[in-house]
């Protein structure tokens, strides 16, 4: 890339122009991760000529989709947890997937919250805020959701400005029983009402016999399973480009 005279070529309607080296009129695309991906185009006509001809272009910046995932386990080998980070590796073009650990979340208890939020809670708001949607992933305890979940929830959940308000989000579950945590959703579901969390209907992810489906690296091998999830995130991705 090469800055030059913008005299020497025609410019043409722009936000910003760059001038670069190109072989022809181009677009060019490229990304940048900062936090969360820009997609920057360059486009434009170029000059008269042939090969190598200097083109002024337009920059076009455009904020791409950042998905928020968590997982409501704390084991090392949980299948949700790798069922999470499979996920991150499925996200459509244009949108990540930041991971957000829930161990360093302490008990909700409203005298330490009269002090101040703790830093990790503080941290886990500013992520959700910072979001444009969510993607929660729990086990099922006891036909329920677990506390760790649930406590992550709670402490987000608190005061008027409450980051999960009106914020898309979508539910992922595995399990090794037949029903995939199907009751751990559909009780989290019950829970999002009060939090005015936006939760997709469709698909549902419900990664049932789950044992048989990770290997012992804990990769989803289940193509079926990966291509659901891959619907899920492009719904999620389309729902958070609406709000």
């Amino acid at each position: 890339m090469q800055y030059v005279n913008p005299s020497e070529c025609e410019p043409f309607r722009a936000f910003l122009t760059l001038d670069v080296w190109a072989p022809s009129a181009a677009a060019i695309t490229f990304s940048l991760q900062r936090g969360y991906n820009k997609n920057i185009k360059i486009m434009g006509l170029g000059c008269q000529g042939g090969p190598g001809n200097k083109l002024k272009g337009e920059i076009v910046m455009s904020k791409g989709i950042k998905i928020l995932g968590f997982a409501g386990s704390l084991r090392r080998n949980s299948f949700n947890k790798a069922a999470l980070r499979e996920a991150q590796e499925l996200v459509p073009d244009g949108a990540n997937l930041e991971i957000f650990d829930l161990a360093p979340i302490p008990f909700f208890n409203e005298d330490v919250e009269a002090q101040g939020y703790p830093p990790a809670v503080a941290e886990f708001r500013s992520a959700i805020a910072a979001a444009d949607a969510l993607l929660l992933v729990t086990p099922e305890y006891n036909y329920s959701i677990p506390p760790v979940l649930k406590n992550a929830l709670d402490w987000a959940s608190r005061g008027k400005d409450s980051p999960l308000s009106g914020k898309p989000a979508a539910i992922m579950s595995a399990s090794i029983g037949m029903l995939g945590g199907v009751r751990a959703q559909y009780h989290l579901r019950q829970v999002g009402v009060i939090l005015n969390l936006q939760f997709l209907n469709r698909p549902e992810v419900f990664i049932a016999g789950a044992a048989k489906k990770f290997d012992q690296e804990g990769r989803l091998t289940d193509e079926p399973t990966r291509e659901v999830i891959r619907k899920l995130l492009n719904a999620l991705v389309e729902q958070a480009g609406k709000a």
